[in-house]
């Protein structure tokens, strides 16, 4: 696909719209923006500003989440988090979906709203299907497809919240652009609000193996939670339900995992 809008820079980025469809539509349609990274709202110019100098760009995302967005406890108390990262097993099963970890309208950082970077195995790229971006006919692979597919189906990348592609956003004919983008490739997904982490579609009972890493997760740094559940495991390896501990080795087994650039993507 070939890009006419103005060349991304250090600056200047370009970032996907997903118009919401039906889940049936023949093609997903979208639509692509040049915006800048340096169009600050107002409220984020001056955090900025209140900050170390030095500080770090995940540094400063990260006290701005905080800031923006507040996680507020059971309790009712306000608590702090870092950056979210998360993974989202997506079943086709699923017409709508929302996702965790997206920016409030508010609490966006640029005056065109925000984005978020895509992490995804790009699949085989002789077997394609058709997407519309601005009204043309655009053929991606088949898995990226899937992903535009489902979030097709939801608003999440709709409004405020654009989702910056690899595949999509870098003018993959022109040489020097992809050069560029390779050499800063680090700093987009560093620079994005969060990381979408696509690892396709639910099957193998990975539903389970998602329920497992979440149970096993919500023990690590919590040596209490982990003496708990070391227990009964020991006495009944199935203490999750039958099946789970299968369901996660086929999970971990899936491409995304094997290729060390995607994880990079996505730490």
């Amino acid at each position: 696909m070939e890009l006419s809008l103005r060349q991304p820079t250090a600056n200047n980025i370009r970032v996907l719209t997903i118009i919401p469809q039906g889940r049936s539509s023949k093609s997903v349609p979208c639509s692509i923006q040049t915006v800048s990274l340096t169009d600050f709202t107002p409220e984020y110019q001056k955090h900025i500003s209140s900050l170390d100098p030095a500080a770090r760009k995940t540094d400063i995302l990260t006290s701005w989440i905080n800031l923006s967005s507040p996680v507020i406890s059971k309790q009712g108390k306000r608590t702090t988090r870092k950056r979210d990262v998360f993974a989202n097993l997506l079943s086709s099963r699923r017409s709508k979906l929302t996702l965790p970890g997206l920016p409030f309208h508010t609490s966006c950082r640029y005056r065109w709203g925000d984005f978020v970077s895509l992490s995804y195995v790009l699949g085989d790229s002789s077997v394609t299907r058709e997407i519309l971006v601005d009204g043309r006919s655009v053929p991606v692979t088949e898995n990226l497809e899937a992903v535009l597919r489902t979030f097709s189906g939801s608003s999440n990348f709709n409004a405020h919240c654009k989702l910056w592609v690899d595949a999509l956003c870098i003018n993959q004919e022109d040489k020097d652009e992809r050069s560029h983008h390779v050499a800063t490739m680090g700093n987009m997904y560093a620079t994005a609000w969060t990381v979408v982490v696509w690892l396709g579609k639910a099957s193998e009972d990975s539903d389970k193996a998602i329920s497992l890493i979440e149970i096993l997760a919500g023990c690590y740094g919590d040596h209490r939670q982990g003496e708990k559940l070391a227990l009964p495991l020991a006495e009944n390896p199935s203490h999750f339900g039958v099946g789970y501990w299968l369901a996660l080795n086929n999970f971990l087994k899936r491409g995304f995992w094997s290729r060390l650039w995607d994880i990079q993507e996505s730490s």
